[in-house]
């Protein structure tokens, strides 16, 4: 990864310069596939298994950690309800589609979405 990492987007930790001139290696492993997008990455393991990193400012990576920071430096495991990238696809039309008639989710129902992830989660421990 290289370029520009004012929001943690290249998951080369805290310690890396805002501007990273020469590639550098991201320590996550196999991947398989990546997005990116302005000031955040998703990569997909070999296992399925989805990590985020970048912009993390009101849960937008949706990831298992629940930091209050709002730039996570290195990779990090997305939910288990968002385990998907259809999940994410999907979660990501209808926050689009919300924002652009003008509402945007209430924090209620931020909460309840959360609590979901959440006991899914548990659900998933215990199988």
């Amino acid at each position: 990864a290289w370029g520009d990492n004012s929001s943690g987007q290249l998951g080369l930790g805290a310690n890396a310069p805002e501007l990273v001139a020469n590639p550098s290696f991201v320590k996550i492993d196999p991947v398989e596939s990546v997005v990116s997008g302005g000031g955040f990455v998703v990569a997909k393991l070999d296992n399925a298994e989805l990590y985020a990193w970048g912009n993390q400012s009101c849960g937008r990576l949706g990831l298992a950690d629940k930091k209050q920071d709002k730039t996570v430096w290195e990779p990090s495991m997305v939910v288990a309800a968002w385990d998907t990238a259809e999940a994410m696809n999907s979660a990501a039309k209808k926050q689009a589609a919300a924002t652009a008639v003008g509402r945007s989710p209430s924090k209620q129902a931020i909460e309840d979405k959360q609590k979901e992830r959440e006991d899914a989660a548990e659900k998933r421990k215990k199988t």
